[in-house]
């Protein structure tokens, strides 16, 4: 058992820390684009399993082997999206803090989905799933869009 669980946590971290490396990595005109692109990753749950990564999450509060992984796969995933910031003329300070606040909308936005799906429907009274499938993911890709435009509007 304890095999199968090491096994499915180091694929899994590897394969959702690979999946927003190569999003981080993917070509961008300007540094909104490349925020799109990151975020992609969150929203299509082809791209990347939010129940697995909470699950791991979760597991490695208990074991330390696993809290490992994590942190190394956080480590990794910060790096990346550094390196995406200072590729679009960022600071590395800059792009550190930015690619910190970044990562954790991210996670954010990616744990209360849900909730903000079951708000959505009983605000509006549409299906549970129009609401989890369309509404939520198309509103976390306007917010991401707009905020990344208003990283570059000089005031």
């Amino acid at each position: 058992m304890f095999e199968i669980s090491a096994a499915m946590t180091k694929t899994g971290g590897v394969i959702q820390t690979q999946t927003i490396i190569a999003n981080t990595e993917r070509p961008a005109s300007n540094i909104s684009e490349a925020v799109c692109n990151f975020f992609r990753c969150f929203v299509d749950p082809f791209r990347f399993d939010r129940g697995l990564d909470f699950a791991v999450r979760e597991w490695s509060r208990r074991d330390p082997d696993v809290r490992k992984r994590i942190d190394d796969a956080d480590a990794e995933r910060l790096q990346a999206v550094t390196a995406m910031f200072t590729r679009h003329g960022y600071e590395i300070s800059d792009a550190d803090a930015r690619a910190r606040i970044l990562y954790a909308l991210a996670r954010l936005v990616q744990k209360h989905a849900r909730m903000f799906a079951v708000l959505e429907t009983l605000d509006n009274g549409k299906p549970i799933r129009e609401s989890r499938d369309i509404d939520v993911p198309l509103a976390i890709r306007h917010f991401y869009y707009h905020a990344g435009l208003a990283q570059l509007v000089d005031c």
